[in-house]
Parts: C-alpha cells; sequence; structure tokens
C-alpha cells in the first residue's frame, strides 16, 4: 500500500512541475508521467553531485537569466565570443566554449532540457548528464569566483 501511495504522491508532483509555469516546465512541455522513468531518475539523482542534481532539478540560471535578474543588457555569449544570447539551451548544446565535453543533442525533451535518463542506453545517459553539470559547474564557478584584486 505504500508503494501505491508513494507513486500517486510522484504523479501528483509531476503534474504540477508540468503545469507550474516554470521556463524549464514550458521547455519541456505536456509530457506523460512514466513509473519506469521516474524510478531511473530517481537512481542516477542519487548519484549525481550538486551540480547533476542542480540541472535534475531545473536549478539553473544561464547567463543570460542571470542578466536579466541584474537589470543589465545580455551582450552576447561570453563562452564561444559570438553574437548568441546565452540561454540554458545555447550552452548546453551550441556553444562552442562547452563542445569539448558536449555528446549527441538528446531528441528526448526531458533529457535535453534536465538531463533526465531515457534508459535506452546507460552511457549516453551519464554522458548528457556529466556534460550538462559541467556545463552548470563552469558557468558557475565564473560567476562567482572571487576576483583577483591586485
Amino acid at each position: 500500500m505504500a508503494v501505491v501511495v508513494r507513486e500517486s504522491w510522484r504523479r501528483v508532483q509531476f503534474s504540477r512541475f508540468i503545469n507550474s509555469g516554470r521556463r524549464d516546465a514550458q521547455a519541456v512541455g505536456e509530457q506523460a508521467y512514466s513509473e519506469s522513468r521516474m524510478t531511473r531518475v530517481r537512481k542516477i539523482f542519487k548519484d549525481q553531485n550538486a551540480h547533476g542534481r542542480g540541472v535534475m532539478i531545473g536549478a539553473i540560471c544561464s547567463d543570460a537569466r542571470f542578466d536579466r535578474i541584474r537589470g543589465l543588457d545580455i551582450q552576447g555569449c561570453v563562452w564561444c565570443d559570438s553574437d548568441e544570447i546565452p540561454s540554458w539551451e545555447h550552452l548546453a548544446w551550441f556553444c562552442r566554449g562547452f563542445r569539448q565535453s558536449r555528446c549527441r543533442v538528446p531528441r528526448d525533451i526531458l533529457q535535453y532540457v534536465l538531463g533526465w535518463p531515457t534508459g535506452r542506453s546507460k552511457d549516453y545517459d551519464n554522458a548528457v548528464l556529466a556534460h550538462l553539470a559541467g556545463v552548470r559547474a563552469r558557468m558557475l564557478e565564473r560567476r562567482y569566483r572571487p576576483q583577483n584584486v591586485a
């Protein structure tokens, strides 16, 4: 009985997320709940560092979003020195500044946005999440590292 109650709670939480109006929820669109997928998500989540977990829960503030929050004009992408807006999508999947760790771009929207595993290939699922976590880590390191004062 407890398993049924937990799974029901997970379905409700997933539905709340999808209908929340959050940017990441809007990016993934209407998605059907999958118990088997949520099991994979929970298992891989436990093995992640803070950046991997941050990606999986949508705790991403792209450079473009950060500039907007601070009231600054978005000047382009500092990672690839282009006029592209440094959105999460650009940084994760198209920016030349992050190409060294990038794997094949996922076709699955939940994996594309949140790094959630599909279960088709454990190696690929891990590579996607490692790449996204690395992008998040580098982005935050650049944003918050102490500036050298001379």
